[in-house]
């Protein structure tokens, strides 16, 4: 997360500094990505697209420029 977000680092205090400053939907929203784009896995609790809280695929949000 923290190369997701671009922070400059040296310790874990830093990495939880600079995240904290980030949106708790950036960091749902890119934690999905990342882990499905950039690590080319599937994440441990994939999204369930319902049209409400998750309106399209990740890829596709992604794509359209959403979350950043």
């Amino acid at each position: 997360m923290a190369n997701i977000f671009n922070c400059t680092y040296n310790t874990t205090q830093d990495i939880v500094a600079c995240l904290r400053e980030k949106g708790a939907h950036a960091l749902d929203f890119w934690g999905l990505v990342g882990a499905t784009i950039y690590e080319q896995r599937l994440p441990n609790f994939p999204p369930v697209v319902d049209g409400d809280f998750v309106a399209r695929q990740p890829r596709e949000s992604w794509e359209s420029g959403e979350g950043k």
